[in-house]
C-alpha cells in the first residue's frame, strides 16, 4: 500500500524512549485529524535511509541527531503538529485498548502550545490514548493495597512492569498486576525492591542457562557484557600471541558493529592490523574517543573498514585479504556466525567466534545449546571455552585444523604427545 502524506495535530500524552535512535509519541488527535484518527495516532520516530513520500514539500530523511533534537523539544503534554505518512492504518484491538495507526515522521515535530505554558499547570500524567480513565481508576482503586516499607519481595513481584517502566499499562483495569502510584514514598520503596529482585531472579536464570552449556565461570566473577570485546580479546592474544596476530594481513573482525574489538586490539595490545567487515560505519563512545585523544591517536590506528556484508563471495573478492588474515574473528556476529564457521573451516583459516542469537543459514528451529553443538560440529577440531564475562560468553575455536590428524597419528603410533 502506498504511503499517504499525512498533516497531524495532537496532545502528547505518552513518550517511549527504546534507544537513542528509536522511539514512540502516542498523540491524542485534535482539530482537522480527529476525522481519520479519532482515537489518535503513534507518531514513530527514527531516522530514515529515504523518503517514502515523494514530491511532498516536508519530506527528507532524517538523521539520528533529529531524532535526540525531538526528544529534546517536545514534552509530554504539549500540543503538536507532525508531518509524516502512515506506516501501519489498520485498528486493532488488544486487551479490550485500541492499538493506534503508527506515522512514520518526516519533518521535525512544531510545538503549537506548551503544556509548561498553561497556568498554574499540574505534572502531566502519561496515558494511553485508547486507555483514558482506566489507569487513573485502576491507581486509585489499588493505592490502598500498596507494600508498605517492610513489604516482603513477594509482594513486590506483583507489581505491573509496564506501569513500573512506563507508568502505563494498556490493559487497563484488566490488568491482574498492581498500578501503584509512584509519586509516594510507599511506591518508590516498592519499585526500588521489584527492580532488586528482578535484577537477582534474572542472575539466576543466567546462571542456571549458563550452568546447562557447560559454562563453569562463577557469576560474580564475571565482568559486565560491555566488557565482552575487552575479554575476548585479551583472551585471543593470550591465546595465540600479539605477534602472530598481526603477521600477514592482521585480523579480520566479522560483522564487528561498533568496532569495539578493533579499538582494543589496538589501542591495548599495540596489534594495529585489524580489518572491520561490517556494512554499518565504525562508531566510537565518547570514552574510546578521549582514549584516543589522550594518546594522541586517530582513528586510522584502529585499522581499515570494509562496509560490506560478510558471506562466501566476499571471501572470494577478497582472497588476498582472507589469505593474508592471521585469525577470524566473529564476537555476537548474529547472521554471519555461520559463516564464518563454514569458510573459515573451508579454507582451514584459524577463527574465533562468540555466537549470540541462533541465526542457522537453513533457518531451522534451534536452542541455544543446539546451536552451539551444530557449529562446533562443522569440523572435530573445533573447541569451546567460556570466558568470563556477562551474557552470550561461550567462544568456539580453531587455531589448528592439523591438531586431530596428528593426535590420531600419535595414537595409532603408541605416542604420548598428542596435542588435541
Amino acid at each position: 500500500m502506498r504511503s499517504t502524506p499525512l498533516v497531524l495535530e495532537g496532545q502528547i500524552v505518552h513518550i517511549r524512549r527504546l534507544s537513542r535512535k528509536l522511539a514512540f509519541i502516542d498523540f491524542e488527535s485534535r482539530g482537522a485529524t480527529v476525522a481519520t484518527h479519532p482515537g489518535g495516532f503513534e507518531l514513530a520516530v527514527k531516522p530514515l535511509e529515504a523518503c517514502d513520500v515523494l514530491d511532498h514539500a516536508g519530506c527528507r530523511a532524517m538523521a539520528e541527531k533529529d531524532v535526540t533534537t525531538t526528544l529534546k523539544a517536545v514534552k509530554l503534554g504539549d500540543v503538536v503538529r507532525v508531518r509524516g505518512a502512515a506506516e501501519r492504518v489498520r485498528r486493532a484491538r488488544s486487551h479490550g485498548v485500541v492499538q493506534l495507526p503508527v506515522v512514520l515522521w518526516q519533518a521535525l515535530p512544531t510545538v503549537l502550545e506548551r503544556w509548561s505554558d498553561r497556568p498554574g499547570h499540574a505534572t502531566f500524567a502519561p496515558r494511553h490514548p485508547g486507555a483514558a480513565g482506566g489507569h487513573a481508576a485502576k491507581r486509585q482503586r489499588r493505592d490502598s493495597d500498596a507494600p508498605s516499607s517492610s513489604s516482603s519481595s513477594s509482594s513486590s513481584a506483583e507489581l505491573c512492569k509496564h506501569w513500573i517502566n512506563t507508568g502505563a499499562c494498556l490493559k487497563g483495569d484488566g490488568c491482574r498486576f498492581v498500578h501503584l502510584d509512584m509519586s509516594t514514598a510507599a511506591g518508590k520503596h516498592a519499585r526500588r525492591q521489584w527492580i532488586v529482585q528482578r535484577k537477582a531472579e534474572r542472575l539466576a536464570r543466567q546462571a542456571a542457562s549458563s550452568a546447562a552449556l557447560g559454562d563453569v565461570v562463577a557469576v560474580d566473577a564475571k565482568r559486565h557484557k560491555g566488557a565482552r570485546a575487552d575479554v575476548f580479546c585479551d583472551w585471543l592474544v593470550g591465546a595465540l600471541g600479539a605477534a602472530a596476530l598481526a603477521e600477514g594481513s592482521g585480523v579480520l573482525d566479522i560483522a564487528g558493529g561498533r568496532g569495539d574489538v578493533s579499538f582494543e586490539l589496538a589501542v591495548k595490545h599495540g596489534i594495529a592490523k585489524c580489518t572491520l567487515v561490517d556494512p554499518r560505519p565504525r562508531k566510537l563512545s565518547k570514552s574510546q574517543r578521549r582514549v584516543l585523544k589522550k594518546r594522541a591517536l586517530g582513528i586510522d590506528a584502529l585499522g581499515p573498514q570494509q562496509r560490506a556484508l560478510f558471506d562466501a563471495a566476499w571471501c572470494d573478492g577478497n582472497a588476498a585479504l582472507w589469505r593474508g588474515a592471521s585469525c577470524v574473528v566473529g564476537m555476537h556476529a548474529d547472521e554471519a556466525t555461520e559463516c564464518i564457521v563454514a569458510e573459515a573451516v573451508a579454507r582451514q583459516k584459524p577463527f574465533a567466534v562468540v555466537p549470540c542469537c541462533v541465526h542457522p543459514l537453513s533457518g531451522a528451529s534451534m536452542s541455544a545449546e543446539e546451536w552451539l553443538d551444530y557449529l562446533q560440529a562443522m569440523h572435530p577440531a573445533i573447541k569451546r571455552t567460556f570466558l568470563p564475562f556477562q551474557g552470550k560468553n561461550c567462544v568456539l575455536w580453531c587455531f589448528a585444523y592439523g591438531a586431530v590428524a596428528e593426535a590420531a597419528a600419535d595414537a595409532e603410533g603408541g605416542g604420548s604427545g598428542a596435542r588435541v
